[in-house]
């Protein structure tokens, strides 16, 4: 697995992804609304706490 390192478009911190195929990020479900929000926030991917926090419904406290 190809691992690279981003940095997440919404909290800063920095974190491992290692694409949508083999990433941590492809076992978190989300709804469409969770994902249009996310969209709305970040241009790329986020970190595995502000995902975590979006699949909570819990965008007041990612920003």
């Amino acid at each position: 697995m190809d691992m690279k390192v981003k940095t997440c478009g919404i909290c800063g911190k920095e974190f491992t992804c290692g694409s949508p195929l083999s990433c941590w990020c492809s076992g978190i479900s989300l709804t469409k609304g969770q994902l249009a929000k996310l969209r709305e926030l970040s241009s790329d991917c986020v970190c595995p706490d502000c995902l975590a926090k979006a699949s909570r419904s819990q965008f007041d406290l990612v920003r």
